[in-house]
């Protein structure tokens, strides 16, 4: 067998050796850096894109046309001439305590009752257009809310009837949402 060539091969001290470890440890965690920042970047934009950063709550009010169908208990007949008074009170009675019940005035001539008339056709009907509070939250993509019908009471009254007060939003007392533009249906029996 023959002898190895010799191969050429360069030597490095320890301080050569030393300072191209660095210089990789370096480029490493400039790397590592750098993906971080493109993680947070992409996670970010998706956020932002869902509306995460960019909501708006607001308050505010929404119109709706509440639609009053006034009928004879009895016969479920219409009656024509029925006054129809949409006013602001409690969103429930039983918000009020019963010890209070004799010291508030609750009714369409109460202080801040915002009242809004209207009396009924021939068919018993009567549309009256009513703002009602509203609140919700807007982003770029999407518009959320509801509508608080729950704090507005009808009162209805026609001669040789009865009076009936009655809340517009329903016994529930539970928010319309925002995107539901169709009118609030009011059906309301009275008796003699």
């Amino acid at each position: 067998m023959g002898e190895l060539p010799e191969m050429c091969m360069q030597k490095s001290t320890d301080a050569e050796l030393d300072a191209y470890v660095a210089r990789l440890d370096r480029r490493r965690w400039w790397l590592i850096i750098l993906a971080v920042l493109a993680v947070l970047g992409i996670l970010f934009g998706l956020l932002s894109a869902a509306g995460i950063f960019t909501r708006v709550h607001w308050i505010g009010s929404h119109e709706l046309d509440v639609h009053v169908l006034v009928l004879d208990a009895r016969t479920q007949m219409p009656i024509p001439k029925a006054m129809v008074t949409l006013f602001d009170g409690p969103s429930h009675p039983l918000e009020i305590r019963p010890e209070n019940l004799s010291k508030i005035h609750f009714g369409p001539d109460a202080d801040h009752a915002n009242p809004l008339q209207g009396e009924t056709d021939q068919q018993g009907r009567v549309v009256l257009t009513r703002r009602f509070m509203a609140h919700g939250t807007y982003s770029r993509y999407s518009e959320v809310g509801s509508v608080l019908t729950s704090k507005v009471w009808a009162e209805v009254s026609a001669p040789g009837y009865g009076t009936v007060i009655i809340p517009v939003g329903g016994q529930d007392g539970k928010p319309r949402e925002i995107q539901n533009k169709g009118p609030v249906y009011l059906t309301v029996m009275l008796s003699r």
